[in-house]
């Protein structure tokens, strides 16, 4: 057990982890130590080196006005690749390195959701063959609650065969709930044979002619087999 970091800011945790190798890299919340009360907020990014035990961090300011718990955040790792991913203001953005986190190779914004809302929740996982998986819940045009799917994979390669950059396709929509739904934590992952699985979770609420609330929470899994639909 070792210490990575300390805070006594409101704004510290909602950590999220990744381990590749020796190293675990890991992203939270963090504000102003000096102040603990100010609702400022940054993304720090640490990494932890299991064979010396250093630590080594960074910080990029979070200019969102969203000062709630959603967890809008998600690292993924696999050897010399590092993806780290937030819900922006109104689009899922990716900082990708090729170095194992020493620096940031690429950047790439998944596109604005349909009504310019904060996409939320946002999730991934990486396959053996580098594909990354992102989930995301965003509201339609309709008001409608929408989970969506964007898969990324390699378009370059150095010479011993790790990436160099990412093409990403379009979000593809894995459920639809009409009007506002409150998402519960999911997650993905790939098999060892390229299946996908994701579990999500979600909560809606209807209101009767006598003015009674009814919440209705449904669990649900979405699969892949590799090569199919």
């Amino acid at each position: 057990e070792q210490t990575l970091y300390s805070s006594d800011s409101w704004m510290f945790g909602l950590p999220t982890l990744a381990v590749s190798g020796d190293r675990s890299s890991i992203v939270c919340y963090e504000g102003d130590r000096l102040d603990p009360f100010r609702p400022e907020r940054y993304e720090l990014r640490l990494q932890h080196d299991a064979l010396t035990g250093a630590v080594t961090s960074g910080a990029a300011a979070e200019t969102s006005p969203d000062m709630g718990n959603w967890r809008d955040h998600e690292i993924a790792a696999l050897f010399n690749v590092l993806a780290i991913l937030r819900g922006g203001a109104d689009e899922v953005e990716i900082a990708l390195s090729f170095d194992r986190g020493a620096t940031i190779g690429q950047t790439v914004g998944l596109g604005p959701t349909p009504r310019g809302y904060r996409p939320r929740l946002v999730q991934a996982a990486m396959a053996l063959d580098y594909t990354l998986a992102v989930l995301f819940w965003r509201t339609a045009l309709d008001g409608a609650s929408e989970l969506a799917l964007v898969e990324g994979a390699p378009d370059g390669f150095e010479a011993f065969g790790s990436p160099t950059s990412y093409a990403f396709g379009v979000p593809r929509v894995l459920h639809r709930a009409t009007g506002d739904v409150t998402p519960a934590i999911m997650g993905a992952a790939w098999s060892d044979g390229g299946d996908l699985v994701v579990g999500y979770a979600f909560t809606s609420f209807t209101t009767g002619p006598d003015r009674t609330w009814t919440s209705l929470t449904q669990n649900r899994c979405y699969t892949r087999r590799f090569g199919g639909t």
